[in-house]
């Protein structure tokens, strides 16, 4: 009995640190020198969704920068530092990437993770992110009269919506908005400028956002710009008809008939005349 007791004593501590040895991850540290960086959208159904950073870094680390550099016609750079976890050397934070940006669909960002040890940067990352893109889009024709209803092209693309949120603007002024049912990629008619307050000269700006009203989120925004013009005037009265001097004029037809009968008349003159100057003879 006393030999059988021995073993169960001995195998019961193995049996707990080979329990416990299952149980406790991997360090996750990456290797030293090295780094890694995701971005992926926060909230993937909202084109303008914050962007979601991830990655880990070495285990020295003790603290994360992240930087953002893109083009908008000049060179942009902005930069975070999300959570770093120590334990395991990983990082993760939501950051207002798009609005940041400017908010354009498909816009490249190069992002780049630097993983600092008290002072200098111990590893780098660098990955180019783009911007959600539905492929939404609003179109205007180039030139609407005050009176003319807009007939705008709108097309919410792979965002998920029902009802298309309308905004006119002047400048930063609005002067109208409206809630559209959205059936589907077509046209909209749209109130007259004229109607909105806008007068001939006017540069209209017309915002259409995408939303789901099930879950009451804008999932998509798109914007265009037309130009405001008066009514063309109504055309001139037209003069009243008469014949022109080509029409009132004779012809080379009438000319020769014209010029026959002028021949009879003074033919048949000279024999009325030369008869006349018989009979008075012979009177």
């Amino acid at each position: 009995m006393s030999t059988v007791r021995t073993r169960l004593a001995v195998g019961i501590p193995i049996a707990v640190l080979a329990a416990l040895a299952v149980a406790t991850p991997a360090a996750a540290f990456t290797p030293a020198g090295t780094a890694t960086l995701t971005l992926t959208a926060t909230t993937p159904s909202q084109e303008a969704s914050n962007t979601t950073i991830a990655g880990e870094c070495p285990a020295t680390t003790t603290a994360v920068n992240v930087r953002f550099d893109w083009n908008d016609g000049a060179p942009q750079t902005a930069s975070t530092n999300p959570t770093y976890n120590p334990v395991d050397g990983t990082f993760a934070s939501s950051f207002p990437l798009s609005p940041l940006t400017g908010g354009v669909p498909g816009r490249a960002v190069v992002a780049t993770v630097d993983c600092f040890a008290a002072g200098p940067s111990i590893a780098t990352q660098v990955t180019t992110y783009s911007l959600p893109d539905f492929g939404a889009s609003v179109t205007a024709p180039a030139s609407v009269t005050t009176t003319a209803a807009l007939a705008a092209t709108i097309d919410c693309g792979t965002a998920t919506a029902d009802q298309l949120n309308v905004t006119h603007r002047r400048g930063a002024t609005t002067l109208g908005t409206a809630t559209v049912a959205y059936t589907g990629a077509g046209s909209y008619p749209l109130p007259t400028p004229a109607s909105l307050g806008f007068a001939a000269g006017d540069t209209a700006t017309l915002e259409v956002e995408c939303e789901d009203t099930g879950l009451g989120n804008v999932n998509a925004t798109r914007l265009t710009t037309y130009a405001v013009a008066a009514p063309a005037a109504p055309p001139a009265p037209a003069a009243p008809a008469g014949p022109t001097l080509a029409e009132s004029g004779p012809d080379e037809g009438m000319r020769a008939g014209l010029a026959l009968l002028a021949a009879a008349l003074i033919t048949g003159g000279t024999g009325i005349l030369v008869l006349r100057r018989r009979r008075s003879r012979l009177a």
